[in-house]
């Protein structure tokens, strides 16, 4: 423990020294003050989610680029100037000098993100209620994909013959993609039913829903109907706007109900209402407040940070620098760049081999890079949606935890073996 001190104060030394600190914090919170100036305008409502949106999420774009390839540059230079002995004095380990750089960078970028969380959480309003959100009760896109391969294999023989072609594993990757997205219409007059977990309030939980609609030509000022759950309902109705959230209001006893659980939409207008219940519908909850949101997106944020310091940091050991650098920014970049679009591309179906192969690459990248991708919190800001507890502590389990020790045991491995 003594030496791993000496190792992360002696790199948090170098940043303070080097003014690499100060330039970071000078061009993510200049970025947080001139962003309202710059986009001004816009409703109170619009106002706060693209500050979270671009406010945020640039500043932490800013602070995960910057550090991340000063993780990869700066121990890759060290060891092409054989300068790393000037850190790593026995009896300090490499992995420990690797974990302390990790650290450090990690501290300087967390400082930053606190800053501009708090920020963000004083112009939108520390006390500003947020909502939990409970998608639908449904099947995973996993079965779904799995019983439609069957039901299609047994229906359909032409069918039966691209998904040889195409290979079991490609056609279920494709299936699962369709069970996503998959859209659903309520006609006139009609009504229609989804399973929702009870709201951990209880009855006394004040909800609303958060829905999407399209008519069959693409507008919503048609949209007209009514939400019910349990004994609460609310009415929608000359929606002009991309998404609404629809109050739901206790009704007298003795009034129409739902049986627990059950959300129900009756399609009160003249035309047919689409949406994608996976994806565009939501129960509301009320529950906490923005600076408390705010303060578990700081440490979402701080964990994602760490996982991409670690990887930079395990570059830079097996690296030089520009390739370490490189290498970094690339990985960055895929992650950002969901493989998702270039899956959306191509049909397996369909596909010629290269196609096919691409798509395969496509889907490992999108593995290995998953950890990265799995965790959303400036969305949840923007839309002001509680982040929940559990995915707080998965964030800070991977992020604080496994990445940084299992990179910094790789990077100590390679740095002996290229030493050597």
């Amino acid at each position: 423990m003594k030496a791993f001190a000496s190792a992360f104060l002696l790199e948090w030394r170098s940043l303070v020294r080097s003014k690499a600190a100060a330039l970071l914090a000078v061009a993510a919170l200049g970025w947080m003050a001139a962003l309202p100036r710059i986009a001004g305008g816009g409703t109170a409502d619009n106002a706060a989610a693209i500050d979270a949106r671009y406010a945020l999420g640039s500043a932490f774009a800013i602070v995960l680029v910057s550090l991340s390839a000063a993780a990869a540059g700066s121990l890759a230079r060290e060891r092409e100037e054989k300068r790393l002995q000037l850190s790593a004095i026995r009896p300090v380990r490499l992995a420990v000098l690797a974990a302390a750089r990790i650290a450090a960078l990690a501290m300087c970028g967390s400082a930053v993100l606190a800053a501009c969380c708090a920020i963000l959480a004083w112009r939108t309003g520390p006390s500003l209620p947020c909502d939990r959100a409970y998608p639908p009760v449904l099947e995973s896109p996993s079965n779904e994909a799995r019983r439609l391969y069957e039901e299609y294999c047994e229906k359909y023989a032409d069918f039966r013959e691209k998904a040889e072609q195409a290979g079991k594993m490609q056609t279920l990757r494709y299936l699962e993609e369709f069970a996503k997205s998959k859209m659903q219409t309520v006609a006139p007059g009609e009504t229609a039913v989804w399973n929702f977990p009870a709201p951990a309030g209880g009855d006394g939980a004040r909800l609303a829903v958060r829905c999407r609609f399209i008519d069959a030509f693409g507008r919503l000022e048609k949209m007209a109907g009514t939400f019910r759950f349990g004994g609460a309902e609310g009415e929608i109705g000359g929606m002009n706007k991309t998404e609404a959230r629809v109050p739901l209001s206790r009704k007298p006893e003795g009034g129409a109900s739902t049986a627990p659980g059950t959300l129900e939409f009756r399609n009160n207008g003249r035309i047919g209402a689409t949406l994608s219940p996976r994806n565009d519908l939501r129960l509301l909850e009320e529950d906490g407040t923005f600076a408390g949101n705010a303060a578990r997106a700081w440490i979402v944020l701080s964990a994602v940070l760490c996982m991409a310091l670690s990887i930079g940091v395990f570059l830079g050991a097996c690296f030089g620098r520009s390739v370490a650098v490189f290498c970094t920014m690339a990985l960055l970049a895929m992650s950002v760049m969901a493989p998702a679009a270039v899956e959306g591309s191509i049909d397996p179906l369909t596909a010629t081999k290269a196609e096919r192969l691409g798509l395969d690459l496509a889907l490992v990248s999108e593995a290995a890079l998953s950890p990265l991708n799995a965790f959303h919190p400036v969305a949840a800001l923007e839309s002001r949606e509680t982040i929940p507890l559990d995915e707080a502590l998965r964030a800070c389990a991977a992020g604080f935890i496994a990445y940084p020790a299992l990179f910094s045991l790789l990077a100590g491995l390679a740095m002996a073996v290229k030493r050597e």
